[in-house]
């Protein structure tokens, strides 16, 4: 079994709230510790983090959020990935990627490759990267998509995004 194929791929639950919530800051800290403001990071709280994933999977809004998890740790949730209809005021594309996390210790596996796929279905579609994040880029250029152009600033994070499509 390759690597990727040990972890298991499954639609998120309600239930995955709190283990979301509380990955996804901890992602976000690993990630962006040089891109972002270490006061926002820092100040990123789980409470709210895990009431917004509540909300995210309590809701029918077209959304698809796919979890990873790896029975090697109990079944723990590693990695995740949300698409749904574009967010954008002008889209460029029908579908745009949320989200797309995994665990520092799945980089490289191919588990994050696995989980965008599931989520986009190989399929034409829009998201937002920080401007700085070098790594993301190049994952998300390896699978098709471009720098498009557009910019936007997250004036809590102090970061830049760009906008990339496929």
């Amino acid at each position: 079994m390759t690597d990727q194929n040990r972890f298991n791929l499954r639609p998120a639950v309600l239930e995955d709230a709190d283990a979301l919530g509380v990955l996804h800051i901890a992602v976000w800290r690993f990630t962006y510790q040089a891109c972002m403001d270490p006061n926002f990071l820092a100040g990123l709280d789980a409470a709210e983090w895990i009431a917004n994933w509540r909300r995210i999977l309590g809701t029918d809004d077209g959304r698809r959020t796919i979890v990873a998890v790896d029975p090697e740790r109990g079944g723990a949730i590693v990695g995740f990935a949300s698409a749904g209809p574009s967010h954008d005021a002008e889209p460029i594309a029908d579908t745009e990627l949320y989200v797309l996390n995994t665990d520092v210790s799945c980089h490289g596996s191919g588990v994050a490759a696995r989980l965008l796929e599931s989520v986009l279905f190989h399929q034409s579609a829009s998201l937002w990267v920080v401007e700085q994040n070098d790594r993301a880029q190049a994952f998300y250029r390896k699978h098709r998509f471009v720098v498009e152009g557009a910019l936007k600033w997250d004036p809590a994070a102090r970061a830049q995004d760009v906008r990339m499509r496929r």
